[in-house]
């Protein structure tokens, strides 16, 4: 009977037990820099249809709103994300964050953040969490739902804008993405009066220029089940789309709650003149059963195949003004670019190379704008390289080229224009680099040459390093022989002397004559075994050392070419090999440019190799 008693109570309590609530607050940061963006978290611990209510935020915008929720035990837990990007220098403050829930408010304490103007001020990124929990009436958490709606009313901006307009100043790309929503938002009130699924699609300019980047958003509203639904992107034409990812959320029209889910995409004018966005469609077979159906596994009698289309779209694609465009434009259009050059390194010896980049970044598109074209620098020879895009909190793509000096000295890299259009404005604008100074140093690099006769053995192959053996002389001394009587005559030294001469001179110049025939066979030999453009340009460099005794240290090309001309080899042979020579220094200080393999270049090397060793006419 007790246990019976017992069991009844806490059958009588459990209902208070869940209806506690709890939530807690956090940022990631606590300090954050004008071109940062922070995320706010909000944690909640039991409840059902939980809806946070956001404070007031003057001094951020809030870009996006993430939720999820889970159930432990029979619990449900959620999570709610908000990416909040600062707009003022200070201090600010976030505010309570309220629930009301059964009668009862919840709220967080407030959470203070330090703004800063750039990124050196920002040194402490330790996060804040803030909560409080407050027990209340009873209530059952059963709701499992992955994604909490904003405010029902069908006209109030949806998931994720809710409050981006709370500033009262919306940067123009702001304006349109909420423009577009509230179409959507329009367009669903109008048609989920009478329809119990529908396609819906607006665009966030329907008159961009070319290059100009705008947002293309398709919604599919349901509500009722339904099981196998592919979904068909539109097409276009005369336009670049590319996924700008998806959301989901619902929406109350009239007494009936429509669930959606939103296809986002990112579009980029073509050409000028008219652009078409064909309609999306997705396919699906509804079903006549609810969710409480499905949870219990009951299979519906019948099933119909739906199909529903978006309408068709149509942009008018503006041309860019000709009037005042530099030349320093690109096809870039939209507004908040930055740009920045590096140097590295700043300090080189003559003959080294310096990689120079020039880096782009936008919240936009990039993938269209054209290749920086690098101004000439004088006293520099320079090699461009493929540039380099990639994505983050901004967008980016670099420009990169190598620049190789060719005499010491002090030298200042020029600001780099590069220029924009803002559509905005209707004007062009042009961003400039800051002048990067370089300390050329002179050559420390000795010329390149071998000589192979140091490494020859003997004639027989030994060699003596020392006797540690004194012989002692025990005998008179012999008599002379003839020798010694004819070494009286000091004529026959003096001749002997000079054959002596004569003979070392001889050997000298044997020595020098077959250094120069074994060139073209080292050479050869070094091209057949070469893995890099190096050991090619190497190669080459050994061969006209010993060969013609032109030496390519830190010698231009130019003098090169002078000194194969005047020992007479024909204008044929001295283009193929300037040629050789400017197409290894590309391939060794910028190899991404590479066109051909080593190999190939190995036998493009030898060709020119058998014109040198050809005799000059």
């Amino acid at each position: 009977m007790r246990k019976a008693w017992l069991g009844f109570v806490w059958m009588l309590c459990t209902p208070l037990v869940w209806a506690q609530i709890q939530i807690t607050a956090q940022v990631d940061k606590t300090e954050i820099s004008l071109d940062d963006e922070m995320t706010l978290s909000l944690h909640v611990q039991g409840g059902t249809n939980i809806r946070p209510q956001l404070p007031s935020l003057p001094a951020f915008n809030v870009y996006s709103r993430v939720s999820n929720s889970y159930s432990i035990n029979g619990k449900t837990s959620y999570e709610f994300r908000y990416i909040l990007v600062p707009r003022l220098v200070g201090n600010a403050t976030i505010g309570p964050i309220r629930i009301d829930y059964n009668g009862q408010t919840y709220q967080t304490d407030p959470i203070n953040i330090r703004i800063y103007r750039d990124a050196t001020s920002n040194s402490s990124p330790t996060p804040a969490v803030v909560g409080t929990t407050v027990a209340t009436d009873s209530a059952t958490a059963t709701n499992t739902a992955t994604d909490i709606p904003p405010a029902d009313d069908p006209l109030s901006p949806p998931f994720g804008m809710e409050h981006i307009n709370g500033t009262g100043n919306l940067t123009p790309r702001e304006a349109l993405t909420l423009s577009t929503s509230r179409e959507l938002t329009q367009q669903a009130y109008k048609r989920g009066q009478s329809e119990p699924f529908f396609l819906v699609s607006a665009v966030s300019n329907s008159r961009p220029y070319v290059g100009q980047s705008f947002t293309l958003a398709v919604r599919f509203y349901y509500a009722q089940a339904f099981d196998n639904a592919p979904y068909h992107a539109p097409e276009v034409s005369n336009l670049f789309m590319e996924d700008a990812g998806s959301s989901e959320g619902h929406q109350t029209i009239g007494d009936r709650v429509f669930y959606y889910r939103e296809m986002r995409y990112q579009l980029v004018g073509a050409a000028p003149g008219k652009g078409t966005i064909s309609s999306a469609s997705i396919e699906f077979t509804a079903s006549p059963f609810n969710w409480f159906d499905r949870l219990f596994g009951i299979t519906p009698v019948s099933a119909t195949p739906r199909v529903f289309e978006s309408a068709p779209i149509y942009v008018q694609i503006r041309p860019l003004p000709t009037e005042g465009r530099p030349a320093s434009f690109y096809g870039a259009v939209g507004a908040g670019y930055t740009l920045s050059a590096a140097a590295d390194p700043k300090e080189v010896e003559a003959g080294e190379s310096v990689n120079l980049s020039v880096t782009v970044t936008h919240s936009g598109n990039l993938k269209t704008v054209k290749d920086l074209n690098f101004p000439e620098l004088p006293g520099f020879k320079s090699y461009p390289v493929a540039p380099a895009s990639g994505t983050g909190k901004r967008n980016y793509k670099t420009f990169k080229t190598v620049l190789v000096p060719s005499s010491p000295g002090v030298y200042t890299i020029p600001p780099i224009e590069w220029t924009y259009f803002d559509p905005t404005l209707g004007q062009y604008k042009t961003l400039q680099t800051q002048p990067i100074s370089l300390q050329v140093n002179p050559s420390s690099a000795a010329n390149r040459s071998v000589d192979f006769s140091t490494s020859l053995p003997s004639n027989n192959g030994l060699q003596t390093l020392g006797s540690d053996i004194t012989y002692l002389k025990t005998t008179p001394a012999p008599q002379e022989n003839f020798l010694a009587r004819l070494s009286r005559f000091e004529y026959i030294n003096w001749a002997a002397l000079g054959l002596v001469g004569l003979t070392l001179l001889f050997c000298l110049l044997g020595r020098n004559r077959s250094a120069s025939t074994r060139a073209y066979g080292e050479a050869k030999r070094s091209l057949q075994k070469a893995t890099s453009y190096e050991q090619i340009s190497e190669a080459l460099s050994l061969y006209l050392a010993h060969k013609l005794n032109i030496h390519t240290g830190s010698t231009p090309l130019k003098e090169v070419v002078s000194s194969l001309q005047q020992r007479g080899y024909p204008n044929d042979t001295l283009r193929s090999f300037a040629t050789l020579w400017q197409q290894l220094e590309a391939l060794r200080f910028a190899p991404a440019a590479a066109g051909t393999s080593v190999k190939q270049q190995a036998a493009k090397a030898y060709t020119v190799l058998k014109l040198l060793e050809e005799k000059p006419r």
